[in-house]
């Protein structure tokens, strides 16, 4: 039986884009409620025994670390990442009704589709298609799919590529820590909420902080939703 990775959300759209994406890549999954909760994150994962906060750095995550099926199959990444953004702020914008929300990212992707393109981004299933999808397959849809005549066919396209993979599950991740010649830093990991964790900064890079916890062992965030400051030793 494929080995499952802890998986939890407190934003139900990020939740289903994690899903998702954990099925492309071929990851069996189980939710570890109060895991996002605790870092202050909107989605979080356990992946043999680290944890990644936040969709962005777990969805740069999990590309790095398995990079076929890739989640950008024309090889842009930009695109995918702002929709991922563009999705957050309507869903949080109160003053919008919900139709209107659905419709103005309907039109974005229906727009986008006009051309007879299978996918957002071409001929292959990609992360634009999945955080579209998670957001819009649900009840309240259903009339803008007959409004818009490339979205049903979409649709049944993005229901049979990721239940063929979710058949399909790749091996486990593995993953070898990364070795410093320098004793660790002691820092403390500071969500944008205020959640915060004290441990020791194994590396830094552009994409990601590894912190290693005593309580939680390596976590692994990105500097878009966390940050962090010195401790001194002993703090």
């Amino acid at each position: 039986m494929p080995k499952k990775h802890g998986l939890d959300w407190q934003d139900p759209a990020a939740g289903r884009t994690a899903e998702m994406v954990f099925a492309v890549k071929g990851f069996a999954w189980h939710r570890r409620h109060g895991l996002g909760v605790q870092h202050g994150a909107r989605v979080a994962a356990n992946i043999d025994g680290l944890t990644i906060l936040g969709e962005d750095a777990l969805l740069t995550f999990l590309e790095e670390k398995t990079p076929t099926p890739t989640l950008f199959p024309n090889g842009n990444r930009g695109m995918p990442m702002a929709l991922t953004a563009w999705r957050d702020r309507m869903t949080e914008r109160p003053a919008d009704t919900p139709e209107g929300i659905m419709r103005a990212h309907g039109g974005l992707v229906a727009r986008q589709m006009r051309d007879g393109r299978a996918f957002l981004q071409g001929d292959e299933l990609g992360l634009a298609d999945i955080v579209s999808f998670s957001w819009m397959d649900q009840p309240a849809w259903r009339t803008l799919w007959l409004q818009e005549p490339v979205l049903g066919p979409w649709s049944a396209r993005m229901r049979e590529a990721t239940e063929s993979l979710r058949r399909s599950l790749a091996p486990p991740l593995s993953w070898s820590r990364p070795v410093t010649d320098e004793d660790p830093a002691p820092v403390r990991l500071t969500a944008l909420n205020g959640a915060t964790v004290d441990g020791r900064l194994i590396k830094t890079d552009d994409a990601f902080f590894w912190v290693e916890t005593d309580a939680y062992g390596m976590l692994i965030a990105s500097p878009l939703t966390h940050y962090i400051t010195p401790l001194e030793d002993g703090a």
